[in-house]
């Protein structure tokens, strides 16, 4: 599973059209994505309507959070939340409802 893609029209930085993902999916050989898209979840009504033209292709719908630690992941959280940008903040929010921490670019700045 690829943990780190932007789609066009949800995040600034990618070129990706979403419906062009599935068939790179499928050359690719990965299994499955998490559309990480930039302080913001696809609204669910997008989710499901994406999965339901899109059968057989595994997405998992997170967001990318510019913290104070760096870029993280979040999977789990349905929306933005105020005081996230505070990673403490971002960690007991996933907590709340059982969801997952992922560091987006470990050492980035390191080199």
């Amino acid at each position: 599973m690829d943990m780190h893609v932007h789609t066009r029209g949800h995040s600034s930085d990618s070129t990706l059209d979403a419906e062009e993902l599935p068939r790179l999916v499928r050359e690719s050989g990965i299994t499955g994505v998490n559309l990480s898209e930039h302080h913001r979840v696809w609204d669910r009504h997008l989710q499901l309507d994406y999965a339901a033209r899109h059968p057989g292709l595994l997405v998992n719908f997170g967001m990318e959070v510019s913290t104070d630690l760096g870029h993280m992941l979040a999977v789990g959280l349905a929306s933005y939340e105020g005081g996230i940008h505070r990673a403490e903040r971002l960690r007991a929010a996933l907590d709340r409802v059982g969801g997952f921490l992922i560091v987006a670019h470990p050492f980035r700045h390191a080199f």
